[in-house]
């Protein structure tokens, strides 16, 4: 929820749909980046 604006307040409401789907599109923003950053792994094919 953090990656999606969720400050965790003591006030705050829990998280809503909204501010879990932006941080789950962040988070597979992050893991594409990490992915395309990766050198290929050797294989015998």
């Amino acid at each position: 929820a953090r990656l999606g604006g969720y400050l965790d307040r003591a006030s705050d409401a829990p998280p809503g749909t909204t501010v879990i789907w932006r941080g789950f599109s962040r988070l597979a923003d992050l893991v594409e980046g990490a992915r395309l950053a990766t050198p290929p792994a050797d294989t015998c094919g």
